[in-house]
């Protein structure tokens, strides 16, 4: 759902598929929400994928989200400065830029945090993502064939992690962002029942049959 066609209640639909171009299918040019969820929901043979509510990922993922794009709008700022001195342009303009730079950012931030999430709904993986565009993509399980468990070091400060399940479809993969660590595993060991078992050490088993179900 990118930004101007969701002002206008609007979407489009593509399918993650093996053996296209690129592996992903336009369904859908740029239509009715609510005909681009009645066509996915068909596709999928699973009705409330495309439209149930996420687990949001937490405090700890919205500082994360507001950080990134401030860090990016501070980029800016001081690129900016530079170019103005050496340009010897008024610093109010300066003041200007950066003020609105720093509400785009901290709008953004809000945005992409609104849109994260995940959800196990049946045999469908979902993951939510995006910041202008609100993405919601939808993975049967039984395309997934591993997982990849990821942390930066500020992640590994904060009991974050990127969950990403690998498939032979599409991009190759769809990306949880931002999760935290326990449950992260715990909704690849539900949405895999078996496939974690050799992987996962005993505290963590015991994560996983105590976690929530995220669904």
């Amino acid at each position: 759902e990118p930004v101007l066609l969701r002002l206008v209640g609007g979407a489009e639909l593509s399918t993650l598929a093996t053996g296209v171009e690129d592996g992903v299918t336009q369904v859908l040019p740029p239509c009715p929400r609510g005909v681009a969820i009645g066509v996915g929901e068909a596709v999928l043979e699973h009705p409330g994928a495309l439209t149930g509510v996420l687990v949001a990922h937490g405090p700890k993922a919205r500082r994360r989200a507001w950080t990134r794009q401030l860090w990016s709008a501070a980029v800016m700022i001081v690129v900016a400065t530079a170019a103005a001195w050496w340009f010897d342009v008024p610093w109010v303009w300066v003041v200007v830029l950066s003020a609105v730079l720093l509400v785009l950012a901290m709008a953004l931030g809000e945005a992409s945090y609104r849109h994260l999430g995940h959800a196990l709904v049946g045999d469908h993986l979902v993951a939510g993502s995006g910041a202008l565009a609100r993405i919601r993509t939808v993975l049967e399980t039984d395309g997934i064939i591993g997982w990849v468990v990821s942390q930066s070091w500020w992640q590994r400060r904060i009991g974050l992690a990127d969950l990403a399940a690998t498939t032979a479809a599409g991009a190759e993969q769809v990306l949880v962002r931002d999760v935290r660590l326990d449950v992260a595993v715990a909704l690849a060991d539900r949405a895999t029942p078996g496939l974690l078992t050799d992987f996962v050490t005993a505290a963590q088993a015991r994560a996983i049959s105590t976690a929530p179900n995220p669904a």
